[in-house]
């Protein structure tokens, strides 16, 4: 793949990506995960329709199953 052509724009946002990509990758983890094809279309029209971000399913799932087993494991003490 050709490589598009240098501009003063291109040149200065490469070099700063470069210099704060540690920055980057500190503040922020990507998780190499894959659902089938029908369940993300359909997140996906969802999340389109109501004006959801995916991060934000994400942390209400996880506060929901965080707050679930919390209760679960209290009962069973």
């Amino acid at each position: 793949m050709e490589r598009k052509e240098d501009t003063p724009k291109r040149v200065a946002r490469r070099n700063y990506e470069q210099k704060h990509k540690q920055e980057r990758d500190a503040a922020n983890k990507v998780w190499g995960t894959s659902l089938p094809t029908e369940l993300a279309d359909e997140i996906n029209d969802f999340c389109m329709f109501y004006g959801i971000h995916k991060t934000d399913i994400i942390k209400e799932g996880y506060n929901y199953f965080k707050e679930k087993i919390i209760k679960e494991v209290k009962k069973n003490e």
